[in-house]
């Protein structure tokens, strides 16, 4: 466990009707690790994990059983190529999910950014067509006012008349 080894894996497990794990997929368990489970399975009081129970039950199998308990020591043998190419293999499925997660992400965030800058530019767009439709409508405003003081100025020359103060002359 504590080696430069260790790695992170996926482990899908299953339990039975007391909700006890009985299925491991993706961990090697150690013979310790089975024997405790069978010895488990045998004896249904749970194990106390106290520091003091722990010594206590130490100290009295180590007094009243001389022998060590009789444990099945197999040699674990390193993993064959065939179950290294398929940890390889599901390893690089999971990269790859991860990989093509992360660039779904990142498409729609982008997808995202475009919508939004396209929708600031229309309304800039329309913004900027109403303030010329105004600008035009001021303009035609003073042209016509202006018209209308220049036709009004032009007949009242023509019929004698004065603009303001000043005589005109004709």
């Amino acid at each position: 466990m504590g080696s430069g080894e260790s790695t992170t894996r996926r482990v899908s497990f299953g339990l039975d009707e007391d909700d006890r794990v009985r299925i491991l997929r993706g961990v090697k368990l150690s013979e310790d690790v089975l024997q405790r489970m069978r010895n488990a399975s045998a004896d249904p009081s749970p194990p106390v994990n106290n520091k003091e129970n722990l010594g206590q039950q130490a100290r009295t199998s180590s007094t009243s059983d001389p022998q060590p308990p009789k444990t099945q020591a197999r040699t674990t043998f390193p993993d064959t190529k065939e179950e290294l190419r398929k940890r390889y293999e599901q390893q690089q499925a999971i990269i790859q999910e991860e990989l093509a997660r992360i660039a779904r992400k990142e498409r729609e965030a982008a997808r995202q950014d475009i919508t939004r800058a396209v929708q600031r530019e229309r309304v800039q767009t329309r913004q900027e067509s109403e303030k010329a439709k105004q600008l035009m409508n001021d303009v035609f405003e003073c042209t016509c006012d202006g018209v209308t003081s220049l036709h009004k100025a032009s007949h009242l020359r023509v019929n004698g008349g004065c603009v303001g103060s000043l005589p005109v002359v004709q």
